[in-house]
Order: C-alpha cells, then structure tokens, then sequence
C-alpha cells in the first residue's frame, strides 16, 4: 500500500468504545480458531502424502482467505485502523529473511513450497506470519475470546489424542500400512508421533489451567479429562522430546502461576497431577510386553543411553548441519532444503548406520535446520520474535489488572513446551499455526489488560471509492487463483496416490499413465518427476522401448534441473544410461561413467556411485580399475554386501591373470 494513497500516524487510545471490532473481525477471529482446529484433524487417504498435503493446503487456504477478508473489510471501512505490536518487526524481518532465502535457494521451488511431505516452505512461512497478524488484530480486549480459543484448542486436541489413543490400544479402524512405526505407538492424525508429540505438550498446560480457573464444576470436570487424555496421548507417542518438554512445561506454569493458586485450585492441581501419574503408571503396566521403543520403562532408560543408535544419529547429524551453517550462514541452502543439502555434509559414522542410499530427511533440531537452510539471521529474527512474545507475557502476568493470570501461564508454558520440543523436532502446520496463534493472543494481552496502553494505527484512503473497490476485486480474484492452485496440487497428488498404487502392484504402464498426469497438473515438483522418470525406467526394461527410455531420462534431467542437490536422481538417470549402454549404443556407458562422476560431487560418501561405477568398469574389464572403485564402496560401507561379492570376484579375475 503506497503511502501516497494514505496518511498513517500512532495514537494513543483511552476509550473502551475503540475495541468495539468491525462486523468482519468476528469471522476472522472464529476463522482462525476453526482453521486451526481443522489443520490439527485433517487428513486425507485418497492422496499420495495423506498427512501433508491435507494440512498444508488447510494451512495456506484457511490463511490466505482470512487475509482477504481482514483486507476487504480494510478497504470497505473509510477510516479502517490497525492495532500494533511490539511483535510486528521481527515477523516481518523473519518473512523477509525466508523471502531472500527462497530466492537465493540450491531449490527455489523446493523452498518455495517446501520438501514433499513437509511442505514447509516459503508458502507455508507467508501462511503462519498472517495466523500471527490477524491473532494481534482479533484479540486485544477481548480475555473472554482467548478463554473461549483456549477451550476449542483444548478440545481439539482431546478429539486428537482419544484418535492417538485408539491406535495405541490397537483399535485404530483405519488400514494403515504397516511397519511405518512401531506397533501401537501413537501418532493420531499427524502421520509421526514426533510431530503428534510436539503438538500435544503445548496443548497440555492449557488444559490444566482452565481446570483451575473455571467456576463450574462441571467444566472442571471436563477439562480434568481433557487434560488426561491428552497427558496419556503424549505419553504414548513414546516421543522422549514430547516427555521432556511436557515435564518442563507443567513445571513451568507450577512456577509461573503459584503465586495466583486459590485453595481449591491448589486442590484441583493435585488431582490434576495425580491422574496424571495414575496415567503413567497404567501405560507403563500396558507397555511392559512391547519392544524398548514402545516401553515406558525402555525410552526412559535410553535418556541414560546417550551412546545408543539414535543418540549417536542424532549427533552425527547435528555436526553436518553445523558445518551447513559455516558454509552457507548467510541465506542458507533455502527452506527445507535440508535433505538434499545434507548428502555432502554426512558424517562417514551417519552413513554407516543407514543404507547406503538412504540420508537425514531433516536435522531434527528445529533451530538448527533454520540456521542450515534460512541462515543464521532467519534464526536470529525466530528468536527475536519468540522473546519479544515472552516479555509481553511477563508484562501480562505481572499486571496487576490481569483477572486471569492463570490462563496466561498456561499459555506461555504451553509455547515454552512447543519450543523445547523443537530442540528434538521440526516444525510442521499444525504446531506452528497453534503456537502463532497463542503468541498473539500474548503479544496483544497487555492491551487487553491495560486498554489505554493500546496504541493503534489510523488509516485515511485519500482515494475514492472506485479505487478501493478495485483493490476488493483485485483481492478476492488472487484469492479464487490461490485457492484454485491449492485445490489443483490435491487432485495431483490423489492422481499421484493412483500412480504409487499402480507401481505397487506392478502395472507399469497404467502407472506410468498416472504420473504424466499428475506431472502435468503439478510440474515443478522434483519429487514428482523422480517418480514418473524411475517408473518410465522400470518400464522400460521390461520392453526395451528406447523411446521409454528417452522420456524418462527427459523425466529424470528435469527433477536434477528443479534440485540440483538430489543425489538420487543422479544414481537413477545413470542407470538409465547404463541400460542404453547394454541394449542400444555403447558409447552410453561412458554417459553413465559421467554421470557418476558427477554423482560422486553431490555427496560426500557416494557408496552408490562407486559402486556402479565398479561395476560398468568390470564389465568393460578394466578390472584395476573397477577393484579401485568397489574397495572405496566397502571402506565406506562394510557391510554393502553386492560390493564385497564383485570385489571378491574381480580379484579373482586378477588373480587369474587377467589384465586391462
């Protein structure tokens, strides 16, 4: 909004009349919640990704929508005004530092809508600053709606966990593929008990302070169960970082809050963290048959066992991530660009504890991805933003005005817990949206304590109304178009669910059909064009057409081209060439020779590249050379068994007299 059009300026606001909201906030406000509520619960099984894609779309759609309602009511409104917060420069330096990234990213189309399965990229990043805006504006004023979003949270998450705990007792009605996780580990309608973790614990001390505060009985009782439920969900998860920052959290608001506990809420809080210890005890009884992950008693021995197979992952993983941070700490390698990025900075023990072709999907440490792939300042300005919503808690309950200090504790011990978990975790919609949404409700709390502390931006359009009616339609059209996108990349990846559910079955040529067409309806997805080019190659050496070859060799070029730092897609176009080679033209094994090369300058330890390579060289017999390159697979990976077994044969060739 250029500033010639209007004239801006801060005033101080005394009357109460002020916080009278327009007839649009109220939507936004019931907006928010319900988006937020749904991002928690939606999930669909007719798409390939049945957790992200759902969530994201929700995400981007809900927000983008209620933005184009706050703005329509803006320019409907001939003296509109815009409440500001201390919070507003560090989101916005956070957005712009996320917007340089994207365009200075190994992937910007990765970065700009994120990893496949995450999609927590630039999109989602622009989704969450609107939550947190469109919270600061909604808010102020109004204690009676943070109470009742509190409650919908609350509830929500009750209806997520009795979901978490159904799949735990084994009575989860939904047919999902197995072996994904271990049995009867919680993971509700997340699709990961980590990320359901990471939401439940930040969910928990709210629950416990509405037990405290509210007047009924009735509602006590209620929200006593809610809080069970949900301390029970969490504890199923068997995620070792929801448990810390559940304990941290409820120790937190105890600390917080003590000073404000009455005699029958010091009561309630006993009963409170009774059941809660009941809770423990009985899945800890429930649990004792099941394997170590899925014990009470096995995940609270491995807190002692900082040697064992994850701690020690997770540490490897931490000191490639940190050397991504001194190569690149600036823009970083682009928004959750991390997995492609990671393949040249993998320790040789990481690799070692995985196939040799698998790599980390992420850091696992929320704040040191943000530095790996935002920069250092993208994670300075998180920062920045996460103290500035806990000074204003701090003002919040320090205010002696506050009738409800209670439920201010439990929301800054709720942010306190998300934040702790992201220290074992990344971000994802569901969670991030919540703890936006809580922070301000938070940042806008001493307005609504204190309303002559308010202070407010006036706006006066100095052009008329054709103008602004212009800037509506102009709004509402982007709007149509977003949402138009959104539901375009849905019906991709149901496309691409068909596509996935063909290959499983080995009907090649429908699923080859299925991942043109959703190549076509979603085509800067690298994801999706590894996909049909591994496909078209799997056809292909079933009938050894060189046209299917040459598509999905143009396939495979075009995922390289879209993220450059993929590995795999430079190991599967190599096959490629090296099935050319065998069949058709010759000279295409020396293609595939430079196509490994190339391979081998994505990775640090490529165990894959020089195994291929090895191999087309034994059989051109050039068997120095190929024993070179398979003794370099087993130094890297001794237990690459089709390495050990060439190797042995080729130095028995060698051994035999056989020579270049």
């Amino acid at each position: 909004m250029a500033k010639s059009k209007m004239k801006t300026h801060i005033k101080e606001q005394t009357s109460p009349s002020y916080l009278e909201p327009y007839q649009s906030d109220s939507l936004i406000y019931y907006g928010l919640i319900f988006t937020a509520a749904i991002i928690a619960i939606v999930f669909s099984p007719t798409v390939a990704d049945t957790f992200g894609v759902p969530k994201f779309i929700t995400t981007f759609a809900g927000s983008t929508l209620l933005l184009t309602i706050w703005l329509v009511n803006m320019l409907r409104q001939q003296k509109p005004r815009v409440l500001k917060t201390g919070a507003n420069l560090p989101i916005i330096l956070f957005l712009i530092i996320n917007v340089t990234s994207t365009v200075f990213s190994t992937s910007w189309t990765t970065s700009l809508v994120g990893h496949y399965s995450r999609f927590d990229g630039l999109l989602s990043i622009i989704a969450y600053a609107i939550v947190f805006f469109l919270s600061t504006q909604v808010f102020p004023g109004k204690t009676s709606r943070v109470i009742f979003a509190l409650k919908a949270i609350t509830i929500t998450a009750t209806l997520v966990s009795i979901y978490g705990l159904l799949q735990y007792f084994g009575l989860d009605p939904a047919p999902w593929q197995s072996g994904i996780f271990e049995l009867n580990r919680s993971f509700s309608t997340f699709g990961n008990p980590v990320h359901l973790g990471s939401y439940l614990v930040m969910i928990l001390p709210l629950a416990l302070s509405l037990v405290l505060t509210t007047k009924k009985p009735a509602q006590a009782i209620l929200f006593g169960l809610c809080f069970l439920l949900i301390a029970a969900s969490t504890i199923t998860t068997f995620s070792r970082g929801a448990w810390i920052a559940s304990i941290i959290s409820l120790l937190a608001f105890i600390l917080i809050g003590k000073q404000s506990l009455s005699g029958i809420q010091k009561k309630r809080l006993f009963i409170g963290i009774s059941g809660l210890l009941l809770a423990v005890i009985i899945i800890s009884v429930t649990s004792a048959s099941t394997g170590d992950v899925t014990s009470v008693g096995g995940r609270l021995k491995s807190f002692l066992e900082l040697g064992g197979p994850s701690g020690i992952s997770r540490l490897e993983i931490w000191k490639g991530a940190l050397h991504m941070v001194a190569d690149r700490p600036l823009t970083g390698f682009g928004i959750d660009t991390f997995r492609s990025a990671f393949f040249k900075y993998e320790t040789l023990k990481y690799l070692q504890m995985r196939a040799p072709n698998e790599t980390a999907g992420n850091s696992h440490n929320y704040f040191l991805q943000t530095a790996a792939t935002v920069g250092i300042f993208g994670l300075l300005a998180f920062l920045f933003l996460v103290i500035q919503v806990f000074l204003y808690g701090a003002r919040t309950i320090k205010d002696k005005e506050n009738k409800y200090p209670l439920i201010y504790a439990g929301i800054l011990a709720g942010l306190l817990a998300y934040l702790v978990s992201l220290l074992f975790g990344i971000n994802m919609q569901a969670g991030m949206v919540t703890f936006l949404l809580m922070a301000g409700m938070v940042t806008s709390a001493p307005f609504a304590i204190n309303i002559a502390s308010i202070r407010r931006i006036d706006i006066k359009w100095r052009r008329p109304s054709e103008w602004r009616l212009a800037g509506i339609i102009v709004a509402v059209g982007v709007e149509i178009i977003l949402l138009a996108v959104c539901a375009r990349l849905y019906y991709a990846d149901t496309v691409l669910a068909s596509a996935n559910d063909f290959s499983g079955l080995n009907n090649l040529v429908s699923a080859v059909q299925e991942y043109r067409r959703a190549n076509q309806l979603f085509p800067y997805s690298s994801y999706y064009n590894s996909l049909a080019g591994e496909a078209l190659y799997k056809l292909a050496m079933e009938t050894k057409n060189p046209i299917t070859l040459d598509e999905s060799e143009q396939y495979l070029k075009t995922a390289i081209a879209l993220n450059p730092l993929e590995f795999d897609n430079y190991i599967i176009l190599s096959q490629v060439y090296m099935f050319k080679g065998r069949n058709f033209d010759q000279s295409y094994m020396q293609t595939a020779i430079d196509e490994l090369n190339l391979s081998t300058t994505m990775r640090r330890y490529p165990a894959l590249s020089y195994f291929f390579l090895g191999q087309i060289y034994s059989e051109k017999g050039s068997y120095k050379l190929a024993l070179y390159y398979l003794n370099k697979v087993i130094k890297i990976d001794p237990k690459f068994e089709d390495a050990r077994v060439l190797a042995m044969k080729v130095s028995n060739l060698l051994a035999a007299g056989n020579k270049e």
